[in-house]
């Protein structure tokens, strides 16, 4: 009887501290898959240079994408604060290994940017590159200290 109600506690420390890890955003593990700089052409006036970044989280559930953009400075020094946002779609994100990514393209203008990378589409011939989500940020949502 002891021993049973000694296991039910620790079986139900381990789910509290999966659920709590869960729910704080815990990120036990980052790895960037990509990064594009700004080119100097384009100057926001604003925290100059930032850097597109699409990192690959480990959280306590599983991995998750995201898009971070940042000043290129507070990157290489070791900073994350900035505009972050989710990667286009989960059930996408599960499946990148980040060959995609490789063929990714960044286009900066006045007004923003376009993250542009291909799509994976399964056809009967296998896989297919040749659609691409194309995600538009305009810099307000980056600009100044975001």
């Amino acid at each position: 009887m002891k021993t049973s109600k000694i296991l039910i506690g620790i079986a139900f420390l381990i789910l509290l501290f999966l659920v709590i890890t869960q729910m704080a955003g815990i990120i036990w593990s980052s790895k960037v898959l990509f990064k594009s700089v700004q080119p100097h052409e384009i100057n926001y006036n604003s925290f100059d240079p930032y850097c597109l970044l699409v990192v690959k989280e480990q959280k306590t559930l599983g991995t998750q994408l995201k898009i971070k953009i940042i000043n290129d400075k507070l990157y290489e020094a070791g900073g994350d604060y900035g505009c972050h946002m989710n990667y286009f779609d989960d059930y996408y994100s599960e499946y990148i290994k980040g060959e995609e990514l490789k063929k990714a393209k960044v286009i900066w203008e006045d007004n923003g940017l376009i993250l542009e990378v291909p799509m994976l589409i399964w056809t009967k011939n296998g896989n297919d590159f040749n659609k691409k989500y194309r995600l538009f940020i305009p810099k307000e949502c980056f600009i100044g200290g975001r």
